[in-house]
Parts: C-alpha cells; structure tokens; sequence
C-alpha cells in the first residue's frame, strides 16, 4: 500500500569532472553509461572544450576559435546523449587551464545541486597535459568547500563523496594502479557507441581515432573491452589510485571468442619464416627483436590470442586461456616494462593445446 505522504527514492548522483569536453568518452565512457542505466543521474562537469590544446585537426582547417568551441560543444552533447548523462560546460579555457575564485564557486555550486554519491575525475599526476592535474585540484577543492556550512553559494551542503581516478592516457608515467575493476559488459552496445559523436571529420584530430576504445575500455567501457582509451582486443583498466576515499578506478571488457585463423592457412605459413610472413602482410605484425624464444630450435605457428595487462597483474591472463582453443599461441604484454612475471599460477588451458609466449 502507498501512502500519499511517503518518501520519494532519490536516484543516486555521480559527478563526473574532466578537464575537457572529450575526456569523459576518452576516459570514463563505460562507467557513465552503466551508471545511467542503473537509473543513476550522471553529471559531466566539462571545465573546457578542448579548444586549444585538443583540436589540433580543427586549427589546421582553418577554423576559428568560435567556431572549434562550438563543434567540440556539439560533440560532446551528443556524446553525453548517448552515454544518458546530462553535461554542462563551464567554458574556462584551456592550455592552461587555470583555478580561478568564480570556477571554483561555479563548481560548489554543481557539486551541491547534484548532491554526488559518487565522483569520477582525472588523477593527481599526469606529465603529459597540464590540464588534467590541474581539474583534478579543483575538483578535490569544491568537493571539500562544498561541504562547508559558511562557504557562499547556492543549494544544500554535500557529505563526503568517495572520489575515483579514472585512468590517464599513460598510466605508466602517472603512477597510475587501478584498485577498482568495473565492468561494463552489460552496456556494451557496438550500434552505439559515444565516439561516433566525433567523426574523423571533427574537431579532435589527435583523439578521434582512438575514443572508441576510450570510451569502451576505460569504463568497462573500452573498444574491444571496455570504455576507455585504445582500441585494443582485450581488457583495458581506467582509473586511478588515491587514498581514503579517493579510489582507482578501472573498466575493462574482454573479447568472447575471438577469430581464428584457418587451419589451412596456418598449415602453410607455419613454413615460411617469421619476416617474410610480416612482409608479405605489409610488415605488420612482427614482434621486436628483444623477444627471443627460452628454448631453441622449436617452431610454432596458430592463431595468436594476445593479452594486454597491468605490471604484475595476471588477471586478463586468466581470462584469455579460457578462451584459447588447440594450437592457439597465448601472447602476452604490458602496458610498461614489468620487473615480475605474469604468468605464475596460471593454469593450464581446458584444451589441452594451447602454447604460451609472453
């Protein structure tokens, strides 16, 4: 029974704050999507558009800076539709993006109208753009001044929402160690994909080939995998670490089944050497000399499931000898060059035929 004076659920809030308006894709793309279609209300704070540092293609067509903010606000806006999150931009400007007292107190104001459970943001290090660190500080800042009963602005105090990194474009160089894995497999939807909203043709240049696996790994959401950052056939991370209540982050989606070679052809190229294969496929696909085989004088040739992983995290190892079938070549990498092995503990594939070159 209902009762006319009952209390109405209110759906849990997460705040998204990014430096610029294709870093929620790029980055956090997959947990946006699964939050909003859990009924979350998902919020994207853009503090720019990008429009210096981040449409490169844009400039060089001979675009002005009107007319780049504009594109980039339309595809961010359609970007955000598809994901089902409301954005709002604060237009700060970037390259740099500078702290000033009227972005902060715009920032309180967000942070108590949408009264966050949750908040997604860049982490505190990344040498590579300025930006990011620089959004990262503000929105710690807000978040705190917007507990504060005396600080002015509009709307209600909030509590003490835990804050989660969303992984950097180079996690290596950011100090960057997921402690959270999300994943988005229940949103991975090809037929919509968030990175549509910014065609070749757009305003990015840099980034536009690679926002669909940014916005499918790094969110559970990266291409292949999740929503995140490259587009690659197994998992990806996206987040960061913090202490305390600020949290890594990390998406990732794997590749069921994936294609195999035929048998036949395998047959007849296990003849010919490794070199002249890759030339034959328009040098591609050979790997760099420091690889070198343990044991000599053997030769093996079959369908390569390949596996990117964290530094010393066999986790995605795990995963992909389950999908391995007979004759598969299991070959695995990092994202930077680890000082452990990651293939301890890993136990045989279920086939029986699988070879493993890490």
């Amino acid at each position: 029974m209902t009762h006319d004076n009952a209390p109405v659920a209110v759906p849990r809030s997460t705040l998204v704050v990014t430096a610029h308006a294709g870093d929620f894709v790029w980055r956090a793309g997959g947990a946006i999507a699964l939050a909003a279609s859990r009924g979350e209300k998902v919020t994207l704070a853009c503090l720019t558009f990008g429009e210096r540092g981040e449409s490169a293609k844009a400039w060089r067509e001979g675009k002005q800076l009107a007319e780049i903010k504009a594109l980039r606000r339309a595809e961010a806006e359609k970007a955000a539709a598809i994901l089902g999150a409301e954005v709002r931009f604060f237009d700060a400007g970037d390259y740099p993006l500078l702290a000033t007292p009227e972005l902060t107190d715009r920032l309180v104001e967000v942070y108590r109208a949408t009264q966050p459970d949750v908040v997604l943001t860049h982490p505190v290090e990344d040498p590579y753009n300025g930006d990011h660190p620089a959004a990262n500080r503000m929105a710690l800042e807000a978040r705190v001044l917007a507990q504060a009963i005396g600080y002015p602005g509009e709307g209600e105090i909030i509590g003490a929402p835990p804050v989660f990194y969303f992984e950097p474009h180079q996690p290596e160089m950011s100090g960057f160690r997921p402690e959270v894995l999300l994943d988005i497999t229940e949103v991975w939807r090809p037929s919509a994909r968030p990175w549509s909203a910014s065609p070749p043709s757009g305003t990015c240049g840099t980034t536009t080939p690679t926002w669909p696996s940014a916005a499918v790994s790094s969110w559970g959401a990266t291409p292949a995998p999740t929503w995140a950052c490259r587009t690659r056939p197994w998992p990806r991370r996206s987040c960061a670490r913090t202490r305390r209540s600020r949290r890594s982050w990390h998406e990732w989606r794997r590749r069921h089944r994936p294609p195999k070679a035929d048998a036949k052809d395998v047959e007849a190229l296990a003849g010919y050497g490794v070199a002249t294969i890759s030339e034959a496929m328009g040098r591609t696909g050979l790997l760099g000399p420091g690889v070198r085989p343990v044991q000599q004088g053997l030769r093996v040739a079959g369908t390569a499931v390949t596996v990117l992983s964290w530094p010393g995290d066999n986790l995605m190892l795990h995963a992909a000898v389950e999908q391995c079938g007979e004759g598969d070549l299991l070959v695995v990498t990092t994202t930077s060059p680890p000082r452990t092995a990651c293939s301890a503990n890993c136990s045989p594939p279920p086939c029986g035929g699988a070879v493993c070159a890490a």
